[in-house]
């Protein structure tokens, strides 16, 4: 288990309900997705929009790709380099 595979998880116990209600895989990809955006300078509120968007014309498929595309060790530093707070991720509950 990788460090961000720990912020997943705290985002699967904490985060908005739409998330928790996903299966883990999707958690695993949609929960990297919110991390990047905000790495990305999205506000919280703006990562979890992005991160929980409904499929639309494959867009799923692009956010697994982009995703694939950045290991969990290059996640871990942006997120350390930016200084995202995984707490900053979890008020906005819904």
């Amino acid at each position: 288990m990788t460090d961000v595979d720990a912020l997943v998880r705290r985002l699967a116990s904490a985060g908005p309900r739409g998330f928790r209600d996903y299966p883990g895989e999707e958690q695993a990809w949609r929960g990297r997705l919110a991390l990047m955006a905000v790495c990305a300078g999205a506000s919280p509120a703006y990562a979890w929009a992005i991160a929980l968007a409904p499929d639309v014309g494959g867009s799923d498929v692009e956010g697994q790709r982009a995703v694939a595309d950045v290991s969990d060790d290059d996640l871990a530093e942006a997120l350390l380099r930016e200084g995202v707070r995984i707490d900053d991720l979890l008020p906005y509950l819904g």
